[in-house]
């Protein structure tokens, strides 16, 4: 990023990038080009775990959420992406079979309404959680594996690999010790 003029910058699966200092690296060198020519710079990913290579999208995406998901001061904006808001296409299969929901959703303006997301994300979540009873879910589960769909389904921030402990047992000694998990995927 160092010495261009970039009109955009997007950093992709920014979670997976190799270390915290490394991603703190690229960042650090890009922003200076960005600010120079007003680019904005796009943080896209899927979690990636709370330490390690996942440390800074998952800090970014704390501040944001402890902010209502705009920080005025950086102008960084939160949007989450969940599998249900995109509509089946008529020749990509397995369907998810929702298209008539997410319409009555986007009809009530889930973007802007949180009262109507929230709604949303209560009836899609439970069927997220059962993925071997929808198709598509049942799909992504069996070529992804279970550590993959919580992080690209269920946009899970906990799991890391093959953990020693269970999720629910990590959930309960965050929840004790005050901290959050979310389920977002961040594009400031």
């Amino acid at each position: 990023g160092r010495g261009t003029s970039p009109t955009i910058l997007l950093l992709d699966e920014f979670g997976f990038y190799q270390t915290k200092g490394i991603a703190e690296g690229i960042v650090s060198s890009v922003v200076p080009s960005a600010a120079k020519t007003g680019a904005p710079i796009f943080i896209v990913s899927t979690p990636n775990g709370t330490t390690g290579e996942g440390q800074l999208y998952y800090e970014q995406v704390q501040e944001l959420k402890n902010c209502g998901g705009y920080d005025p001061m950086t102008e960084a904006v939160l949007y989450d992406v969940q599998w249900w808001m995109c509509p089946d296409y008529p020749t990509i299969t397995p369907h998810k079979g929702y298209n008539d929901k997410l319409k009555y959703f986007e009809d009530r303006d889930y973007w802007n309404n949180p009262e109507v997301k929230k709604e949303a994300e209560e009836f899609f979540k439970p069927i997220a959680e059962k993925p071997k009873e929808n198709p598509w879910l049942a799909y992504q589960f069996k070529t992804s594996g279970e550590v993959k769909y919580r992080q690209e389904i269920l946009q899970d921030f906990i799991v890391m690999g093959n953990s020693v402990f269970s999720k629910t047992v990590l959930e309960k000694e965050a929840f004790c010790h005050g901290l959050i998990f979310p389920y977002a995927i961040l594009i400031t």
